[in-house]
């Protein structure tokens, strides 16, 4: 037996896949089949300044020892762990819709980054890394 065409049906899925592909947090989640899990993907914002590049990172429950900064190369790597709230004591979960599980962001920069000098801190649920230019020659 077929189903019958659903112009709407079609746009959503469409619009499902898109978003999902492209990181959009409204419908990054959407479709996602029980227990089949999905990509977490926290948001971040690239911007320069006149002496460094700055990426800032959503973290929000995270603590320092939960994330990992490295570099390689041309690349700055960011990544960890989102967990779950547990239920326990007088609480139960009625609804999960924060993302959580095993995160990775790679970031390429610029040439002009010095790898070598990198500053991280985490306030207030973001993560703020700092990549200082290299001096021009």
């Amino acid at each position: 037996m077929s189903r019958i065409w659903s112009p709407m049906r079609e746009m959503m899925q469409l619009h499902a896949r898109l978003g999902r592909a492209l990181g959009d947090p409204l419908v990054r989640n959407w479709g996602a089949r029980r227990g089949r899990r999905e990509r977490v993907m926290p948001a971040l914002d690239v911007s320069e300044t006149a002496d460094a590049f700055v990426v800032r990172v959503d973290a929000p429950g995270l603590q320092k020892d939960q994330i990992a900064v490295t570099v390689n190369e041309t690349t700055l790597e960011i990544s960890g762990e989102m967990t779950p709230q547990a239920n326990g004591g007088d609480r139960t979960v009625l609804r999960a819709e924060r993302f959580r599980g095993p995160f990775k962001r790679l970031v390429p920069l610029p040439r002009q980054a010095d790898f070598g000098s990198v500053a991280a801190s985490l306030a207030d649920g973001v993560l703020t890394v700092t990549v200082r230019k290299r001096a021009s020659s």
